[in-house]
């Protein structure tokens, strides 16, 4: 199953008379078989090896925009260290997640350098591999089992994604706070992306009248369409560098809550909420996740067929108490040789930087969506429609930073 086609000529290449740069073929990733995975699996895992397709249930995880990802359990273990057979158990995980690179949205080449310009935002195999590992080895993330040529091969854990309303929870929202300090805080010999970053904030495109009036059948606001992205990525550039002296960091950068898990029942000395997939972490402003993180308050990334919540961008005594636990927790891990506590890592200079990290949220993700926008309207339309909901958050935050200056 592919997901993008092109023209090519026998020898492989893409014919002259198609210019247009399209998505690499995906290789038959989609469905995959149990004997397969099975065979993947026991590379890493030796007890799986004699396993037959009829020992293992799999299933296809919901999502998979970057990524195609299944379950895979055993049928002959209930749970760990008890077995349905007379043989002793291996005490290899009975339950694994196993990831393909590539999804329903967006296929994986080879290297990220020969992508086309649009997805090459992704991180490659072995930044992405080495993130995982840092964040398993520190007890933050799931145990990485194993690493293929193309994939890799994960501790599944027991639980679910998070929701709006799950941070109602005050233990869970300020769990969260310590995650992300924590990523945070990783030192990897892995370049700093801010350029590159603001390179892939592009100018909206010219679209057509025909569908800008549908998106004023919705009641959708089209102005969007006049800010100047240039100019609102240079001044945001300004206010970071010149102004906070923002610090960089190792982010997660996508902050959606399809990205971030909550534990059923964590273990003494486990945090309660993971931060999963690291395919777009990069070396960038540390606003980046705070600030992404209120920005996904407000939107619901599996939603069909609108991708909003229904919850607004947090209050600033919400966003403070947020913050007060990542200041907490950064001051404990001791990363900052300089930690300023009456500078720049104060709550109130966190706060700005924060607003900051959620505008550049907002014209980073809605110039992805925006620079196809026709085409993913028709595709899904709750992802075309997520362009002017970023955009009057920009409007927010930026109006509520500069009331503050």
């Amino acid at each position: 199953m592919t997901l993008e086609t092109e023209t090519k000529t026998s020898n492989g290449k893409v014919a002259d008379g198609d210019k247009t740069p399209k998505l690499p073929v995906m290789p038959e990733i989609l469905s995959l078989e149990e004997d397969y995975a099975i065979s993947i699996i026991g590379r890493f895992l030796p007890s799986w090896r004699s396993l037959k397709p009829s020992d293992v249930t799999m299933s296809r995880v919901t999502g998979g925009y970057l990524n195609t990802v299944y379950s895979v359990i055993r049928k002959d273990v209930e749970d760990e260290g008890h077995s349905h057979r007379d043989c002793p158990v291996s005490k290899e995980p009975s339950k694994v997640l196993l990831r393909r690179y590539g999804g329903t949205w967006i296929p994986r080449s080879v290297t990220n350098d020969q992508l086309p310009e649009p997805i090459r935002w992704l991180n490659t195999e072995a930044e992405e591999v080495m993130i995982f590992q840092e964040q398993s080895r520190l007890g933050y993330g799931p145990k990485l089992l194993g690493v293929f040529d193309g994939g890799r091969v994960e501790e599944l854990l027991e639980g679910r994604t998070l929701k709006t309303e799950d941070l109602d929870n005050i233990d869970i929202e300020r769990d969260l706070a310590v995650s992300y300090a924590r990523i945070n805080s990783l030192k990897l010999p892995l370049a700093d992306k801010t350029e590159r970053t603001y390179n892939q904030i592009l100018p909206w495109p010219q679209v057509s009248e025909q569908f800008k009036q549908k998106f004023r059948d919705l009641k959708l606001d089209t102005t969007f369409l006049d800010i100047d992205m240039n100019a609102e990525k240079n001044w945001l550039k300004e206010q970071m560098e010149n102004v906070l002296k923002a610090r960089i960091v190792l982010c997660q950068f996508d902050t959606n809550f399809l990205n971030v898990f909550i534990r059923d029942n964590p273990k003494s000395g486990q945090s309660k909420t993971v931060l999963l997939d690291y395919e777009m972490s990069k070396y960038t402003y540390r606003g980046c996740d705070v600030g992404g993180h209120f920005v996904n308050r407000t939107i619901k990334w599996d939603g069909q067929p609108d991708k909003l919540s229904g919850h607004p961008y947090p209050t600033l005594e919400v966003r403070k108490r947020f913050l007060m636990s990542y200041i907490e927790e950064s001051k404990r891990l001791g990363y900052l040789e300089d930690f300023d506590p009456s500078g720049r890592d104060s709550l109130d200079n966190l706060v700005k930087e924060s607003l900051l990290g959620s505008a550049l949220n907002c014209l980073y993700f809605g110039s992805r969506v925006g620079q196809k926008i026709e085409e993913i309207y028709e595709r899904e339309r709750g992802f075309a429609t997520l362009a002017p909901h970023l955009m009057a958050i920009y409007r927010q935050v930026k109006k509520e930073y500069l009331d503050m200056q």
